[in-house]
């Protein structure tokens, strides 16, 4: 019997999230669980989180408005690009003109800059500028700790029964298949998840790093308005009936998108699972900031999902590091429940 609380190895969490993640442990000893990644599980491997990936987009599109300016006759001086160069993806090319327009661009609805840049571009460009965007930063793609402990999570046998996956690009496929984990990656209505695999969805799109399905990409105002006013689209379906009959697990996500929030509240019934949410803390200790994440969790837990809130450790430059231990430890706790306390 062990009384003192909370276990040596969640010390760094408060007695609030350490109790909610022992709860967590416990229901993966004897239920398999969903996964619900977010954006910030592949920023851990360099990739841009989403406003940083449409501050990009909107960084070329305006290099080659410039360019267009200076090289253009003046009566279409004014007329935005039709067609995008290959010359102007790199980072290197990109003018302070074209990186302050950007930003000032993004600044009032990010998802009505997105649609208004995808109206101008032909939809070859469209995929092209989001596939560059995405995946040819300036740090380029580095190896991740946090997708590697989900991958070992993953090969945990009856551990995980699907994962839904928020973002558009496939390095997550690459790290289960390093640990010998069957996968189907479904993308549309149509994909089949084939008998013995893990389902891998993603219903915001998929755009496979060495090229692959032309998958329809969940980015501009009228892809979100088609999610949120289509009660039967396809992934709306999926992640209410993972949300109803599942505990999931979210990590990487903010919890702030409106089409998430309203599939869990629908999904929210007198009965149904618990979820988690495994989040960052505060690197301040401002009650401001403090009482902010009070409220936000509150929140939270009227949707279903209790928080687990973590501290950053910047161990070598990885951000994420702490996020890593704890995804290992709910591995090491499902095969032996006392290891939390060793």
């Amino acid at each position: 019997m062990h009384s003192k609380f909370p276990p040596p190895s969640l010390a760094d969490l408060d007695r609030s999230s350490a109790a909610a993640f022992m709860a967590l442990a416990r229901i993966i000893q004897v239920a398999p669980i969903t996964l619900f990644l977010g954006a910030g599980v592949s920023e851990s491997a360099g990739l841009p989180v989403w406003s940083e990936l449409l501050r990009r987009i909107c960084t070329v599109f305006f290099v080659h408005w410039e360019w267009q300016l200076n090289n253009a006759k003046r009566a279409k001086s004014l007329v935005p690009p039709r067609e995008l160069s290959i010359a102007f993806w790199e980072s290197f090319s990109w003018t302070p003109f074209a990186q302050q327009s950007a930003d000032r661009f993004i600044q009032g609805s990010p998802l009505v800059a997105a649609q208004q840049i995808k109206n101008c571009v032909r939809d070859i460009d469209w995929r092209y500028l989001v596939n560059k965007s995405l995946y040819y930063g300036p740090g380029g793609i580095i190896r991740s700790p946090l997708f590697e402990a989900l991958a070992r999570l993953c090969a945990e046998p009856n551990a995980i029964q699907a994962v839904v996956n928020t973002n558009y690009d496939s390095l997550f496929a690459r790290y289960l298949h390093e640990n010998d984990v069957p996968f189907s990656v479904i993308w549309a209505a149509e994909c089949k998840c084939r008998v013995g695999s893990l389902p891998l969805y993603h219903p915001h799109g998929y755009v496979k790093l060495d090229g692959g399905p032309v998958a329809p990409i969940v980015l501009a105002e009228e892809d979100y308005l088609l999610h949120s006013n289509q009660p039967y689209y396809w992934p709306n379906i999926t992640q209410l009936s993972l949300l109803s009959r599942s505990t999931c697990i979210f990590l990487g996500h903010s919890l702030t998108d409106p089409n998430l929030r309203r599939l869990l509240r629908t999904s929210r019934g007198a009965s149904g699972p618990t979820h988690f949410a495994l989040l960052p803390r505060s690197e301040t200790a401002s009650l401001e900031d403090q009482m902010s994440l009070a409220l936000f969790d509150r929140d939270l837990a009227s949707l279903g999902v209790r928080a687990i809130r973590f501290p950053r450790r910047h161990t070598g430059g990885d951000r994420y590091s702490r996020l890593s231990e704890l995804v290992d430890l709910l591995v090491q706790i499902r095969n032996d429940p006392n290891s939390a306390w060793s």
